[in-house]
C-alpha cells in the first residue's frame, strides 16, 4: 500500500513554495466516507511560520489511467481537471491548486498540491458525531450545502458517463441507457468476484428491466456534473469564537476535500447527500433556492432507491479491488458492512417499487 513520507512532502512543498517552508505538521486524512479509496491518499500539512496549510493528493504509479467505469476512481489528471472546472465555474469551496505532476520523475506516485483556505477546519460528520453542532448551526451548514450542490451541478456536457473516458456513442445520449450500462459492469464486476450471488444479480436486473421498461431514469435530461461519493466526511467547517456572550460560535464551510475520484455526468438525483433519510429540510432549501422537495412522486423515491443501491455497489467494487490487490483498508470495513446489508434489502424493496 502507498504511502509518502514527511520527507517526500517536504521536498514537494519546497519546489513550489520556496525553501524556508517547512513542514511543522503531517498527518495522513482518515476519510470514512464513500470517496474513500485505498488508490488515492490524502494528506495534510502546515507551515506553521506562514500560518499556511497544504494538501497533497497522491496516487500510485499503477494506479488505473484509464477509467472505464466508475468502479475505478479516476486518475490524478482527471481529477485536477474537473478540480479547475469546478473552482473555475461554480462557487464550491474548492482548495487553491499549487501543483501537479505525473512524471514520475522523483517518486513513484503522481500527486495534486492544494493550498488550504482553513487551518483549522474539521470535517461536518465529525462535528455532528461528537455533537458540537446545534440545530440552528446544523440547519445553516445545510442550507449553504445545498446552494453548493446547486452551483455543481450548474456545470453540465454535451454526454452522459465518466469524465475523462471516450463517450459511447450507443448510450452517452440518454441517462437511461448510461445508467443501466454503469450499473451492469459493477453486477458483472461482482458476481466475478463472489462479491455477490449470481441469484442476487438476476433479480436485480429482473427489476431493472421493469423499471427501464417505465423510463424510470429518461426523466434526467441534460448531462450534469455529480459528486455521486460526496459525504459529510469530504466537508470541513471554520468555527468562530462567538461575539457575545450568549451567542453561538459561527460557523461556514471553508473547503470541501478534493474527493472527485468517482464523478459522473448524471442525473443530480445521483448525488448521495440526497440519500435517505436524507436530505434536511435546509439542505433541500438551499439547493432548490427557496422551496419546494426534491422528491414529490412514488416513482421518483424508486429511483433514488436505485441509486442508493448504486452507491452500495460502488463501495462492494472497491472493497473488492482492494482484496484482489491485497491492500487492506480498515477505513472501508464500516462501508462495506453496510454495502452488504443494504445491497439485498433495497433489491427487495426494488422488487414491487412503483415505476409510473
Amino acid at each position: 500500500m502507498m504511502h509518502v513520507t514527511r520527507q517526500q512532502a517536504q521536498v514537494i512543498i519546497t519546489q513550489y513554495e520556496g525553501g524556508n517552508a517547512v513542514i511543522e505538521q503531517f498527518h495522513e486524512i482518515c476519510n470514512d466516507g464513500f470517496s474513500c479509496t485505498s488508490s488515492i491518499k490524502l494528506y495534510k500539512f502546515d507551515i506553521v511560520l506562514r500560518n499556511a496549510s497544504y494538501l497533497l493528493v497522491a496516487a500510485p504509479q499503477t494506479a488505473n489511467s484509464n477509467p472505464d467505469s466508475v468502479r475505478r476512481p479516476h486518475p490524478l489528471t482527471t481529477i485536477r481537471d474537473l478540480l479547475s472546472n469546478i473552482r473555475n465555474n461554480t462557487n464550491l469551496p474548492i482548495p487553491e491548486l499549487r501543483g501537479f505532476d505525473d512524471s514520475l520523475a522523483i517518486y513513484s506516485f503522481h500527486y495534486i498540491l492544494l493550498r488550504l483556505p482553513s487551518q483549522n477546519a474539521q470535517s461536518l460528520s465529525s462535528l455532528r458525531s461528537i455533537g458540537a453542532l446545534t440545530p440552528h448551526q446544523n440547519a445553516l451548514l445545510d442550507l449553504k450545502l445545498g446552494t453548493f450542490l446547486h452551483s455543481l451541478h450548474s456545470l453540465q456536457n454535451d454526454w452522459f458517463g465518466v469524465p475523462g473516458t471516450q463517450p459511447d456513442e450507443d448510450v452517452c445520449y440518454s441517462w437511461q441507457d448510461t445508467f443501466m450500462l454503469l450499473l451492469d459492469e459493477l453486477l458483472c464486476e461482482l458476481e466475478s468476484t463472489g462479491e455477490i450471488q449470481r441469484s442476487l444479480v438476476e433479480d436485480i436486473r429482473r427489476y431493472l428491466s421493469r423499471a427501464i421498461g417505465s423510463f424510470l431514469f429518461e426523466d434526467a435530461e441534460v448531462p450534469t456534473l455529480v459528486w455521486l461519493t460526496g459525504s459529510a466526511e469530504d466537508v470541513y467547517i471554520k468555527v468562530t469564537e462567538p461575539c457575545g456572550l450568549n451567542e453561538e460560535a459561527g460557523v461556514e464551510i471553508a473547503y470541501v476535500l478534493p474527493t472527485f475520484n468517482r464523478v459522473v455526468w448524471g442525473d443530480p438525483m445521483l448525488e448521495a447527500f440526497f440519500m435517505p433519510p436524507g436530505p434536511s429540510k435546509a439542505l433541500e432549501e438551499g439547493y432548490l433556492e427557496g422551496g419546494g422537495s426534491l422528491i414529490v412522486f412514488a416513482r421518483q423515491r424508486t429511483k433514488r432507491m436505485w441509486y442508493t443501491l448504486f452507491l452500495a455497489l460502488v463501495v462492494l467494487a472497491e472493497a473488492g479491488r482492494d482484496k484482489e490487490n491485497e491492500k487492506v483498508d480498515d477505513r472501508i470495513h464500516q462501508k462495506v458492512q453496510w454495502a452488504r446489508e443494504l445491497v439485498p434489502k433495497c433489491t427487495e424493496a426494488l422488487k414491487n417499487a412503483p415505476c409510473s
